[in-house]
């Protein structure tokens, strides 16, 4: 260690220097330690309440945007904006496939990836509860407009073309030839699946239904250390017992009320899943399981 002194300053002068230096390190010091001690408390507490609660499993690329899944297990998603309603449109049906909008204000547009001459002739009641879900996630849910139609069209019969003149806005399309309407009204359920050890000794055992086995593939869920949960929504209650379902309805109760009930009752670590399935405005809501 190389030592400097001051010619300008006496042996105890620049002695003085450097015990006030060494003070300072040593403070330093114990500051750093009293930090790190601090910090190592903290992530053991941090650790201990991720053991003890349910994390959401790792998210797939559509839980960016609104889905719901239907009675027999499709899945449909939809835009949360104008730039989702884009992309969900442009990007992720083909022109043989089902496109699902509504009238109603702010409503998303819907998409699912099935050929539409073969599953519309079919699967009627999967439109429908796609239809459901759709509608609750427009305005109308906010302006407790309690029922209204939805339309489900061929993907090439959506387009950004307009008529000379016109203007069509970033989110919006134009939706050409017939229209096939659905008529629906609010109310939908949200769906929790817990996954832990309980689950997966249900799952090796074949006890659960075939329609969580769908959840799993649809979600790709593994089987991995720790508490896990999937949110997703449907338009019936399917009165599975491998899931908690609750009825989500206009009422009195903030958003963040609903969330937090859940979060709470379930050991659930973040409320924000919830918050993301949810449509804008106030709720009543009823456990069903």
């Amino acid at each position: 260690m190389e030592i400097e002194l001051d010619l300008n300053k006496s042996l105890e002068e620049n002695a003085n220097v450097y015990f006030d230096k060494s003070k300072n390190l040593r403070n330093k010091i114990i500051g750093a330690k009293n930090f790190l001690e601090t910090s190592q408390k903290k992530m053991k507490k941090y650790d201990k309440a991720v053991k003890t609660k349910y994390l959401n499993y790792n998210k797939q690329w559509f839980e960016k945007f609104r889905y719901t899944i239907s009675e027999n297990g499709y899945l449909f998603i939809g835009g949360k904006d104008a730039t989702s309603n884009e992309i969900i449109v442009k990007k992720h049906v083909l022109e043989n496939e089902i496109v699902l909008h509504s009238s109603a204000p702010g409503s998303p547009f819907f998409v699912t990836n099935q050929d539409f001459e073969s599953f519309t002739q079919t699967n009627k009641k999967d439109l429908e509860d796609c239809a459901n879900v759709l509608f609750n996630y427009s305005k109308a849910f906010d302006l407790d407009i309690f029922s209204g139609e939805v339309f489900y069209v061929k993907k090439d019969q959506v387009t950004k073309e307009t008529m000379s003149g016109e203007y069509m806005s970033k989110g919006s399309f134009m939706v050409y030839g017939n229209k096939n309407t659905i008529k629906t009204e609010l109310g939908f359920f949200i769906n929790i699946l817990l996954i832990d050890d309980d689950f997966w000794n249900k799952y090796e055992k074949n006890e659960i239904s075939d329609f969580v086995k769908k959840i799993v593939e649809i979600f790709k869920i593994k089987k991995i250390e720790g508490k896990y949960y999937k949110i997703f929504t449907t338009a019936t209650d399917l009165k599975n017992k491998n899931f908690k379902t609750f009825y989500i309805n206009s009422g009195s109760k903030k958003k963040s009320e609903v969330s937090n009930l859940l979060m709470k009752k379930f050991s659930l670590f973040s409320n924000q899943d919830i918050i993301a399935n949810l449509p804008n405005g106030n709720f009543s809501i009823k456990e069903m399981n």
